[in-house]
């Protein structure tokens, strides 16, 4: 037996032939479903593009990061006595940045993308947004296998 289905007011079917093994069970298939798919392969093609922050600069006596293009403070950093913001990476609308104390020095082979898990101090401020904050930010795997890499190499570059 062969049975249709079409969800209402979702312009989608899904068609299902019924076995004694899926008696009963209805699969369904919706464009939204595959909307949402699509959505992920773009969302991961955007992820795996970030470009560099060298546009952007921060003054640590100030506690301010600035765009370098057009001379325009981003954000500015409250606690800028104790903490530094160190502009990373830009991917689409999102400035990626590393937030730590100003005394901090992580060594030679030190990489802020494999180390975000252990430390939650990774965050992106939406350059769009109207009110600028820190938001967190998660590193994509790519990144991290990328970082893992680059760690591996340079300690047995030092060895």
């Amino acid at each position: 037996m062969l049975i249709v289905v079409v969800l209402a007011g979702c312009g989608s079917a899904s068609v299902v032939e019924e076995t004694e093994e899926n008696e009963g069970v209805v699969e369904e298939s919706t464009d939204e479903a595959d909307e949402s798919a699509d959505e992920e392969e773009e969302s991961a093609e955007e992820v795996e593009n970030i470009e560099s922050a060298d546009n952007y600069k921060y003054d640590s006596k100030a506690g301010t990061l600035t765009s370098i293009a057009d001379d325009e403070v981003v954000y500015t950093n409250e606690d800028y006595k104790t903490t530094v913001l160190y502009p990373q990476g830009v991917q689409g609308n999102k400035l990626i940045v590393w937030k730590t104390m100003v005394d901090n020095s992580p060594g030679p082979c030190f990489s802020i993308w494999t180390t975000v898990s252990e430390y939650k101090n990774l965050f992106y401020i939406d350059l769009e947004a109207e009110d600028k904050n820190l938001e967190r930010y998660l590193v994509p795997d790519f990144k991290v296998k990328e970082a893992e890499k680059w760690v591996e190499d340079c300690i047995e570059e030092i060895q």
